[in-house]
């Protein structure tokens, strides 16, 4: 039975987490965007991470890579990162999380996190492609006639 561990995380803005989970198995690593957001609204332990910018910044993986904590109560279990986080791919589709992977770091520079996080450009392009065809109203099917994957280039 394999059993899922955090590998990394990082604390975005706007409270977005980027966890890196995987069995220990090389190449078996799944990027997963977590909002926490709405676990701060309900949990006055989540809450104080909003009024300590500090605090959030400095999220760390226990000792049994089992779970990301900020100290005291506040810890995420593996299980709940998973159930409830986002694939990296599906967050690169949705317009309020890709915003939170798209930003300016403390000195002003863009970073594209989506760019730096895929190994090659032949899974970002197909992202890409699928983007440009939701955004157009076409299947996101990518061996369908109705698209030729150079036309969104010109698109963005």
């Amino acid at each position: 039975m394999m059993y899922s561990m955090i590998e990394d995380v990082r604390a975005l803005p706007d409270y977005i987490l980027l966890v890196t989970v995987g069995s220990g198995d090389v190449g078996d690593d799944e990027k997963i965007v977590y909002d926490l957001k709405p676990l701060m609204e309900m949990d006055p332990d989540f809450r104080v991470l909003e009024d300590d910018p500090d605090l959030y910044q400095n999220v760390e993986i226990s000792e049994n890579y089992s779970s990301i904590t900020w100290g005291g109560p506040r810890e995420l279990l593996v299980d709940e990162l998973i159930a409830n986080g986002v694939s990296l791919d599906d967050a690169i589709l949705d317009p309020e999380l890709s915003q939170a992977l798209d930003y300016a770091d403390d000195e002003g520079a863009e970073i594209h996190l989506a760019d730096e996080l895929y190994d090659d450009d032949s899974s970002y392009d197909a992202d890409m492609d699928r983007i440009y065809r939701l955004d157009n109203g076409l299947s996101d099917d990518l061996d369908d006639d109705d698209f030729s994957s150079a036309s969104w280039s010109d698109m963005y």
